[in-house]
């Protein structure tokens, strides 16, 4: 179980990149808009469900 852990834990800093813009870090990871959040002015919230790809690729 530890191993297992660890092995997740180093899988995930090894492929961990850097980047330079927000709009980079948009990969494979979903996105999911927000049906009922959010301001009346017309503006949308979305957000990223890193639980699906924790390591970013």
């Amino acid at each position: 179980m530890f191993f297992a852990r660890w092995r997740n834990a180093y899988r995930a800093f090894y492929w961990a990149k850097t980047v330079n813009t927000l709009e980079q870090t948009i990969g494979n990871t979903p996105l999911v808009k927000l049906q009922r959040m959010g301001p009346d002015n017309g503006s949308e919230i979305w957000v990223k469900l890193e639980g699906n790809n924790p390591a970013g690729r």
